[in-house]
């Protein structure tokens, strides 16, 4: 949607036109755009934030999509969640993430939100 507000697409066309692209694809579309517009401040910070993106995708995707299903009891410092994939022939996965990296996703996350609000009050 963000991408779509910034290219100045209506939120159909934009859905269709770049809705299944990687995060990735789509921080660097924005970039792009913000350099063509004359708005390197924004685009400098969007580049910033579109490393750490690579970095803590895998992590706040466990914390958004899947199950918290307890602390891991060999290591409270760890998070259980319980992810909707096959393992082995009969069970679904699970996935261990220190707490450390749930305090660092959401600072990170966080930290978007605010790049994402600078931006759109970049583009008006």
């Amino acid at each position: 949607m963000l991408l779509a507000r910034v290219s100045g697409l209506s939120f159909p066309e934009a859905a269709e036109a770049i809705g299944r692209e990687s995060g990735t694809a789509k921080l660097n579309k924005m970039r792009e755009l913000m350099l063509e517009r004359g708005a390197n401040e924004v685009a400098a910070v969007i580049g910033k934030r579109k490393k750490t993106y690579e970095k803590r995708i895998v992590p706040r995707n466990r914390i958004a999509h899947a199950r918290v299903a307890g602390v891991w009891t060999k290591d409270p410092d760890y998070i259980v969640f319980a992810v909707f994939e096959r393992h082995l022939a009969d069970q679904l996965a699970i996935d261990l993430i220190p707490i450390q990296e749930v305090r660092r996703s959401t600072h990170w996350a966080r930290a978007l939100i605010d790049m994402a609000l600078t931006l759109v009050d970049a583009t008006g």
